[in-house]
This record gives structure tokens, C-alpha cells and sequence, in this order.
């Protein structure tokens, strides 16, 4: 390393870019040495695997990990207790020698073998379950770590299994706690565990036990916006849209400004065909956040159901120049469009669903009707064919769909339509 600094004396480089290299040679070096030892690539297998997963570092998480990867990288040797002893021996030694439990920058990697979580977690979970039963307080932190951690990799059984431990120890805990100022802390940590058991929960379709759990979270913490937004979500997935409505107006009167709140507010008020409040929500979502294209496209479906077509047409436009490659959004502006007589628009409006969804076999059925009901032929039966290639299905609806009355007398259409009877 001194010669090092020395050469970054001469050469004029920040000493950083000489020193990192050196540092990274060490630990490797180091490692050489240290894999000497019975078991210390497991331990050191055991601390990559829990820091991936926000585990606290500590004697009693890192041994039992490094026993459980020993068991299965060693499969079908039988791990005994002597092997057990052997990896609490080497961590001793590596703690005294390389503080291990503090890793620095560099020090776990140069091992150079990253350990896969996925195929770890259903035992990790079941350990570290076992582990908050014997050192509940000291788990804490882990079990909501590892708990954040499963739910990012969307492995919610064990994320639900983490949350509910944390909260059965911190429930035990809180009732003894007398000052008022850890008191207040404590509820608001207890809220948060209650809330991640929610989306848990919801991930899980377990929608009124995540509604429970929210309502647990706003029982400590009564403005908790996020809790009231989800616990809306799942009241829809249940069908209960006035209570959900209800659920966002108390998540609004903490966060006026939450656009999410306000658009899907905006979605439910369409599915009750209370078209003008819808509105009233969308434009609130928009005050709030102005660029907000799901709003303005969800703006243009409640005009169109109260037959403001031009309204609807602007409010897509502005959706459009937010996310011209919203392909649904040309669709729908292609139907109100067609409505209005102005098939040539409606025409380029499903050309541009085309362009950014090839495969868009709707686009084509709808640019045969339009061009049918424009009387122009070739286009329509053209149209016609490349829907039904994309669809099949589509040769039955064209049996009967009065918009193609114009070309239902051509040779081709009939041929079309037919098709399917030949073959079978």
C-alpha cells in the first residue's frame, strides 16, 4: 500500500483510484487465508445471503445461517454437532481477526461466490422465526428488515410470516413502555408493521384480513394517508365501493394533494355512473398533478358516458401529449371519433394504436367498420382479413355487425366470413 501512495504521488491521481485496487487485493488475500479454515466460506456465504435480505449481523443470526448453508451445499453428508461447533470456532476467529459482523466495502465479495436468496428463503424465514422466539427484542430490526426485504421480492407467505411475529413481540413490549415521547414512537413503528402486514396481505388476495390490519395501523396512527388509500383498493376488490370512497375522502383530508386517491375515487364514481362527481375527482387529481395522463384519459371516458364527446376528445389530446404511445388511449379517441362522422381522424387515431401496438387486433376490426361505413370497400375488406388473422373470433362477430352492412354484398367479405366453415 505505501508504494501505491507513493505512485499516486508521482502520477498526480486522486489517492482514491490507487487505494481502492489495494484494499480489494487485501481482502481477497485475505480471504485465501481465511478459507483455510473449516467452514469460513459458509460464514461467509451466510453474511452475503443476510445482507441481502436486512438481517442484523450478529453471532446468533450468522452461525445458524452459515449451519443452514453448510447442511446444503454438504447434502447428503450428515451435519453433526461437531460441524456445528467447528463454524461457531471459525466465527469466533474471524470476528477477533477481520471483524466479520462489520464488513467493509469489498470484504464479503472478494469470496466471489454471491449466494442465491430465492432458494434459501422458506428456511431463512423458519430460522429467523425460530431465532425471534429466543432473542425477541434483539430481532426486531431483522424481522422487519427481512420482512421489507420478502416483499420487494414478492415473496409474500414469508413477509407475512415476519410482520407477524414483529407485531406479537412488539405488542407484548409496548403496554410496559411509560415515557410518553417512546410511547409515541413506538405506536407510530407499530403502525408501520401493521401497514406492510396489510400489503401483505392484499398481495396475498386477503383482502378484508389487510383491510384489518389497516384498520390496526389507523387505530395508532388516525392520519395514516397510505393505510386509508390501500384499505380503499380492497374495499373495491370486495365490491364495496361506497365505503371505499369513503376510505379515500379520509385519506384526503390528511393529503389533499394525493392525486392516486383522487383518480381512483374518479374510476369508482364511473363504475356507479355518477359521471359529473367522477369528473370532479379527475380535475382535483389534475390540480395536483397537471402531467397526470392516467387522469385525463379516465377525464375522457366519464365525458364520453355523458355523451361530451369534444370534451372527451380534448381531454385524450392532453392524455396523448403526456404519453403519445398510450395505444389504448388512440383506441378510445378512434371510437368517439368514428361516432362523430370524422372517420378520416378515427382512421389515423387506430393507425396510431398500429404503430405503437402492431398486434392491436381490435384497431383493425374497428378500421374495417369505419372504412365500411365510409363506403370505402378495398380498405374495409383489407381491414377485415388482417382482424381476423390477428383474431379469428372475429369472423363470427362480422356475421352479424350491422356497421359492415356496406360490404357484406362483396365476394371477398362472404369469402371472409366463410372461410371458417370450409376448413372445418
Amino acid at each position: 500500500m505505501v508504494l501505491n501512495l507513493k505512485d499516486a504521488r508521482r502520477s498526480g491521481e486522486p489517492l482514491t483510484q490507487v487505494f481502492t485496487p489495494t484494499l480489494k487485493g487485501s481482502w481477497e488475500k485475505r480471504y485465501r487465508e481465511a478459507e483455510k479454515l473449516a467452514y469460513a466460506p459458509h460464514i461467509y456465504a451466510a453474511i452475503g445471503l443476510l445482507r441481502q435480505v436486512n438481517v442484523v449481523l450478529t453471532e446468533f443470526t450468522v452461525a445458524p445461517t452459515a449451519v443452514l448453508i453448510a447442511n446444503r451445499w454438504n447434502q447428503p453428508r450428515q451435519f453433526t454437532w461437531w460441524h456445528r461447533w467447528q463454524i461457531n470456532r471459525t466465527l469466533c476467529y474471524l470476528i477477533a481477526a477481520q471483524d466479520i459482523l462489520n464488513p467493509s466495502e469489498g470484504q464479503i465479495e472478494a469470496a466471489n461466490k454471491r449466494v442465491e436468496v430465492g432458494e434459501y428463503v422458506p428456511a431463512l424465514s423458519r430460522l429467523l422465526q425460530e431465532l425471534a422466539d429466543q432473542h425477541p427484542i434483539e430481532m426486531l430490526s431483522s424481522l422487519f428488515g427481512f420482512g421489507f426485504a420478502m416483499s420487494e421480492l414478492k415473496r409474500y407467505p414469508q413477509a407475512l410470516e415476519a410482520f407477524s411475529k414483529l407485531l406479537s413481540i412488539l405488542q407484548r413490549l409496548i403496554p410496559a413502555i411509560t415515557d410518553p415521547e417512546v410511547l409515541a414512537r413506538s405506536n407510530f413503528g407499530l403502525a408501520f408493521v401493521w401497514f406492510e402486514k396489510g400489503i401483505a396481505l392484499a398481495e396475498l388476495g386477503q383482502h378484508q384480513q389487510a383491510i384489518d390490519s389497516w384498520d390496526e395501523a389507523l387505530k395508532s396512527k388516525p392520519d395514516y394517508h397510505e393505510a386509508w388509500y390501500n384499505r380503499g383498493i380492497a374495499l373495491v376488490n370486495l365490491g364495496r365501493y361506497e365505503e371505499a370512497i369513503d376510505s379515500w375522502d379520509e385519506a384526503l383530508k390528511s393529503k389533499p394533494d394525493y392525486h392516486e386517491a383522487w383518480n381512483n375515487r374518479g374510476n369508482v364514481l364511473v363504475n356507479l355512473r355518477r359521471y359529473e362527481e367522477a369528473i370532479g375527482s379527475y380535475d382535483e387529481a389534475l390540480k395536483s398533478k397537471r402531467d397526470y395522463h392516467e387522469a385525463w384519459n379516465n377525464r375522457g371516458v366519464a365525458l364520453v358516458n355523458l355523451r361530451r364527446y369534444e370534451e372527451a376528445i380534448d381531454s385524450w389530446d392532453k392524455a396523448l401529449n403526456i404519453k403519445p404511445d398510450d395505444h389504448a388511449v388512440w383506441s378510445n379517441r378512434g371510437l368517439v371519433l368514428v361516432n362523430l362522422g370524422r372517420y378520416e381522424e378515427a382512421i389515423d387515431s387506430w393507425d396510431k394504436t398500429l404503430e405503437y401496438k402492431p398486434d392491436a387486433d381490435e384497431a383493425w376490426y374497428n378500421k374495417a367498420y369505419c372504412y365500411s361505413l365510409w363506403n370505402h370497400v378495398d380498405e374495409a375488406i383489407e381491414s377485415l382479413q388482417r382482424a381476423i388473422e390477428l383474431n379469428p373470433g372475429y369472423r363470427e362477430k362480422a356475421k352479424t355487425d350491422s356497421d359492415l352492412d356496406n360490404i357484406r354484398s362483396d365476394d371477398r367479405f362472404k369469402a371472409l366470413i366463410e372461410e371458417d366453415s370450409d376448413s372445418a
